[in-house]
Formats: structure tokens, sequence, C-alpha cells
């Protein structure tokens, strides 16, 4: 009879690849900020930086290496069959945790039903990568906001991201591990998030417990790729789940009806929402639903009065470039869509309405540079590696 796992230690399992120094920043802020009992298992998937041999100077470390990279998943699944405590840590490479992080973790964990618990995420620059994950409609909570503290809050969600989370290993032993066919890396974070969540398991996101990313995104260019291979296996998802928190339900059937041009429905439902979780990211979609029910007045006003709170920049700057464009104030929302490109300069999109923009403003060549960057961006997305990538904000 095999023993049960020990629920008291943890093993945290870093995989790595060409991370360089920051794979040694990592470590040293494991070793200063944990003050439980942990061992450190480091998957190191052919790197050629020297990483190698810092690896094998440090003492107290599991070592796995591959010749190759082998991709994040299954890295982290050599990591999880090696390795025996009941629970698990997922840790980037490129990431830096912070003091009683583990310790903050843990206290969610305990929890009847609890098989994953995140933190929040947040930029070496002090502005959030992310809080939870929102399934629908789809959005990484908190993206590009200033941390003021507002995201310090602890919630029942369904998603999270993956540079920093604890697990229980029964979660594992229900679900199996990490899909391999998410390559090299890319949503295998929320694919394991969705059959958790079927499994009968809560996710808990505790934003009291901070770490800070520095987010190298080695994706090869296949993050388009990925995303098609999670819609074609989770087609037909069913969700909102049948315990997904209250707010996350009438979000995902506010957007529905925003989908089908109910909006009068959408409008109703998201304020709906928005009085049970006041922290979410609602009042963009009320706006949404307000305009396409032409009701602009004050809304432009209204919009930028959120500037001045902390809401979603990134989603706050896209859709007050739609409201301007929409309203004929061209140069304005040629300003919004480029505030949006300074958080996501990835948003190959946005670039697409720039170049139309300039067009009909007469400016020719920065129209030429705007589709150009698009659809540089979308072969990017495809074929090259983002750190090849030089792009220019017309």
């Amino acid at each position: 009879m095999k023993e049960k796992p020990d629920m008291d230690k943890v093993d945290i399992i870093i995989v790595t690849c060409n991370a360089g120094d920051l794979l040694r920043r990592c470590l040293l802020s494991v070793r200063r900020h944990t003050g439980v009992p942990y061992l450190i298992t480091v998957v190191d998937n052919g790197s050629t930086d020297g990483t190698p041999d810092f690896l094998r100077s440090q003492s107290g470390l599991r070592i796995i290496s591959n010749d190759k990279n082998v991709g994040f998943s299954r890295a982290m699944n050599m990591g999880i069959k090696k390795t025996g405590n009941g629970l698990i840590v997922c840790l980037d490479d490129d990431v830096e945790v912070t003091k009683n992080w583990l310790e903050g973790l843990i206290t969610c964990i305990k929890r009847s039903r609890v098989g994953i618990v995140g933190c929040k995420i947040v930029f070496p620059n002090g502005r959030i990568h992310a809080a939870e994950y929102r399934i629908k409609p789809r959005m990484v909570v908190g993206r590009g906001e200033k941390d003021a503290g507002h995201r310090e809050y602890v919630r029942q969600v369904d998603g999270l991201i993956g540079p920093c989370w604890l697990m229980k290993r029964e979660v594992v032993k229900k679900i199996g591990y990490f899909d391999e066919r998410f390559y090299p890396s890319q949503h295998e974070d929320l694919d394991f998030c969705i059959r958790t969540r079927l499994a009968g398991f809560k996710i808990i996101y505790n934003g009291k417990v901070k770490v800070i990313h520095h987010n190298l995104y080695r994706d090869d260019g296949l993050s388009g790729e990925n995303w098609k291979k999670f819609l074609i296996k989770w087609k037909g998802l069913r969700y909102p789940f049948p315990d997904t928190h209250p707010a996350d339900v009438y979000n995902a059937k506010g957007y529905d009806y925003l989908m089908a041009k109910q909006f009068k429905k959408a409008l109703i439902t998201f304020k709906k929402a928005a009085k049970i979780d006041k922290e979410f990211s609602t009042p963009f979609f009320i706006h949404i639903a307000k305009l396409l029910l032409d009701k602009k007045r004050g809304l432009i006003k209204n919009l930028l009065a959120l500037r001045r709170s902390s809401h979603d920049p990134f989603l706050l700057s896209y859709i007050l470039g739609y409201v301007f464009a929409e309203s004929g104030k061209d140069k304005e929302a040629i300003g919004e869509y480029k505030r949006a490109l300074v958080i996501n300069p990835r948003a190959n999109d946005i670039y697409y309405k720039l170049g139309r923009l300039y067009d009909k403003l007469g400016q020719k060549k920065r129209a030429r540079i705007a589709y150009h960057n698009a659809l540089h961006l979308s072969n990017a997305q495809r074929n090259d590696p983002p750190k090849s990538i030089d792009l220019e904000i017309a």
C-alpha cells in the first residue's frame, strides 16, 4: 500500500530554458522568502546559456536535464512524476517570489475541495500582469493596471495564468498531467484549470500574495496555433460551471446577450454582476452595452472618468478608441489605440484599426507602417519567435 503524500511539505518545480540571470534571481528569492519545508526541482529544457553549469554549482536542488526543449507541459510533468509531496508549486523561471508567498498560498489550499491557489502576478514596473483569468468574456483580469492594492481580495475563480500557483497532488491523480499538445507553452494553464473545475475542485485567487514576473514569453511564435488547439479541444464546453462565482455567471450571460445583439438584456445582466463584485471590470461591458443601445450621452465622459480609477487600462483605451472612432473623433481614437499598444504591443488588430484611421486622414506613410506591423505580428504569432519582432508604433 502506497503512503499518502505528505501535505505538510511542498515540491517547488521550476521549468527553465535559457533564462540566464533570472533563474538565479528566482532561486534566490525562493530561498530568501520561503519559511515552510520545501524541495526545489529544476527541469532544464536544453539550456545553452550556461544554466547547466550554474545548476550543478547549487546545493539542495534536484535537477532533471533534457538535451532539448521538450516544452513546458512535458517538462513540468517530468518534475511532477519525480517528486512525491502532497503540495506542488508550479513556478516559472522568470518569477521572483516575495515575503510569505508560500504561507499565503498554503492557507487557502487547506480549504475544502480547493485544488489550485494562485496569486497576483506583477510586472517589474509595478503594473499588474494578472489577477484571475475570466473564461467568458475571455480576459486576464487586471492586466496593465497600476498595483495600488485593489486586487488584494481572495475569491473563487474559474481560471488562473500559470507563472506561480500551488496545487494538491490529488488534482493530478484525478485529472492527469499537463496536456503536452500545447507546445512549447501557452494555454496549457487554462486547459488545466478547466479540467480541474470539471473534476469538482475549486480554484482560489489570493491577491494578498504577490510575485514579480519578468515575462520572458518563450512560445516560439506558436501561441496562436495553441489557441486553435485549445478552442478545438473545448468546443462545446458548458460554461458557467455549477458552482461558478455568481458575478461570473452574470458576466457570462451578459456576454452571451451581447453576442446575440440583445443589448438591453446585456446591460441589465452586466449591472447585476457589478452589484455583486465591484472589483471586476464589468463597467467596461456596461458601457459597451450602452454604446450599442445608442445611449451615447455622457459615455465618453464616463469612460474617461474610469482612467482615474484602477480599472484595466488596456481595455479602457481599446473601448475609448472604438467609441472615438465611431463618433468621428479620429485623432482621439488614434491616441487611445496607441495607449493600448504601449500596454500590449502584440495586439495586431489595433494596428489594423490604426491603419484604417491613418488612411482616412490621408496619412499614407503611417498607414503603411501600421498595416506592416499588423501583418508582421500576425505572421509572428504563427511562425517567428517573439524576440525577432521589432515593432514601430506609427
